[in-house]
């Protein structure tokens, strides 16, 4: 059966990899979009099962995944090639037009200037003085930097602006820099690279781009990533914060060098999702509980506004997941775990096998009208752009780890929408006291 199992794996990578070869143009991305990004992350993920499956068939520990079960990975790999492809297949099929996009096109110089004056404020704000705003405003607003940052670099190398390059590039810096030294998430540590490159890449369309000096550091930080992965999830607790903490992982991993304990879990080990769903397919063979309703019905409490429900209780569908398979690690105020159903899994255990095909179907049609509100093909709408970041920046990380991710994104379309019209009306009356006066 895991022999099985492992063809599947690769005929789920044969598939994600022609889908993103067509998709792509043939490489040459005349049409980029956020399917692209996820289906090569979803290749990525796919041989994280497939190593995880080659360790099964090979007698190896599974390393961080030791909850895995093994009887149930051929019906996850079932699972995660259908979802996968009726995500794809949703977006594909749906191509309307959308009246009213999102839309602020900016090309002042002074207002550059303020965009990236704002950008600084946030991110030192974030790790020093942390400003309290509800839900998703506050998701919106910490993710800003993220936004400004692909903005500057995809408008910077698509009109060969230095100023605007330099602009996200130091914005990028400087979020990583911080993040090395007070964050205690490892994808802190590469997502403004991230965003970096997949802009100046949107930009100009070449990877010859890459070849830059300006690139160099960020190779040097992806070998550092790598280096320092399994060490600092591991360790991170005990780390101090500042500069004091290189010189604790340069010791720490030095000693685990001489060590000479072969890490068991990698990068690639911490990107495999058929862990999760193997808990998931047992979950939903015993069938104990009604876990539409454990699942899905508890989402549209979240639209309930808490100051309408004070004592609303907290959605946490990561900590519930790892409480029901017995993987919880409890803290002296919450629990602490990196454990998710995914969403595959999440539309898997509340609606069974139909409703995870249809459910996946329905949410590449959703992404792919959220997208055709980014009005991407134009560089100087700011407005546009910050969307079409944001929603790259959920593609990267496989538009989340459950489905509470579209609440949230609900709420930030929402948001959008009113700075649209604010943007729009005011746009209106500009024109109609102009013509007045004249």
């Amino acid at each position: 059966m895991v022999e099985e199992n492992y063809s599947i794996g690769i005929l789920t990578f044969v598939f994600l990899l022609t889908y993103f070869f067509i998709s792509s143009d043939s490489l040459r991305f005349s049409n980029f979009h956020p399917l692209l990004i996820y289906a090569f992350f979803a290749m990525v993920v796919t041989l994280a099962n497939m190593r995880q499956e080659w360790k099964v068939l090979n007698g190896y520990s599974l390393g961080g995944y030791v909850y895995a079960l093994p009887k149930y990975f051929f019906s996850s790999s079932i699972i995660w090639y259908w979802s996968n492809y009726f995500l794809l297949l949703g977006f594909e099929n749906f191509s309307p037009r959308i009246n009213s996009p999102f839309f602020f096109e900016t090309k002042r110089k002074g207002v550059f200037i303020f965009i990236f004056l704002l950008g600084v404020l946030i991110i030192y704000s974030s790790r020093f003085y942390p400003i309290s705003l509800p839900g998703a405003i506050g998701n919106f607003f910490y993710l800003l930097p993220l936004f400004f940052i692909f903005f500057f670099s995809r408008i910077g190398y698509a009109k060969d602006l230095n100023l605007l390059i330099n602009f996200g590039y130091f914005l990028m810096v400087f979020s990583t820099f911080l993040s090395l030294l007070y964050g205690f998430l490892r994808f802190e540590f590469i997502i403004s690279a991230l965003v970096f490159g997949l802009g100046a890449y949107t930009g100009r369309r070449k990877l010859t781009i890459f070849l830059g000096i300006r690139y160099l550091p960020l190779l040097l930080l992806g070998s550092f990533f790598i280096i320092t992965f399994d060490y600092f999830g591991n360790n991170r607790s005990q780390l101090s914060y500042g500069i004091e903490r290189f010189s604790q992982l340069q010791t720490g991993i030095s000693q685990q060098t001489m060590d000479a304990q072969p890490s068991n879990f990698t990068a690639l080990d911490r990107m495999s999702v058929i862990s999760q769903l193997s808990n998931v397919v047992d979950l939903y063979e015993n069938n104990s509980k009604d876990y539409f309703k454990e699942t899905i019905i508890l989402l549209f409490t979240s639209l309930i506004p808490r100051f309408l429900w004070p004592e609303k209780p907290k959605i946490a569908l990561g900590v519930w997941f790892a409480l029901e398979i017995g993987q919880a690690l409890k803290t002296e105020t919450w629990y602490n775990n990196s454990i998710n159903m995914t969403i595959p899994g999440h539309l898997f255990l509340g609606f069974g096998w139909v409703g995870m095909l249809l459910g996946s179907y329905l949410l590449g049609y959703l992404i792919k009208r959220f997208w055709l509100y980014a009005d991407f093909m134009n560089p100087n709408n700011l407005l546009g752009s910050m969307w079409g970041g944001y929603l790259m920046y959920l593609a990267i990380q496989g538009f989340g780890a459950d489905l509470q991710i579209f609440i949230t994104l609900f709420a930030i379309f929402l948001l959008f929408q009113v700075i649209n019209f604010i943007i729009r009306s005011l746009y209106a009356y500009s024109l109609h006291r102009s013509g007045v006066e004249r």
